[in-house]
């Protein structure tokens, strides 16, 4: 498991999501537990989180790394790339 500080961007081959189907048994499990009806306005209004100080395009910049070898080893240089950049523990 790898913790990352976020803001983050991360970048996922498109082979690698492949969908997860549930185990049926936990299907049927979800089943069984009755669905909790909550009355329209009972919750509130929830707190302003978010504030957009400015919108503005990311600077263009052409730099990128290509990362070699086989996927473990692409992996662990990648993960090594981001210790070192403070990005995860």
């Amino acid at each position: 498991m790898m913790t990352v500080e976020l803001p983050a961007l991360l970048t996922i081959q498109s082979s690698s999501l492949q969908p997860r189907y549930p185990a049926l048994s936990k299907l049927l499990r979800a089943n069984q537990y009755p669905l909790e009806i909550l009355a329209e306005g009972s919750l509130g209004h929830p707190a302003e989180r978010q504030r957009f100080e400015t919108i503005r395009p990311p600077l263009r910049t052409r730099e990128g790394i290509r990362l070699e070898g086989s996927a473990e080893a692409k992996a662990q240089e990648l993960v090594a790339r981001l210790r070192s950049k403070g990005f995860c523990r």
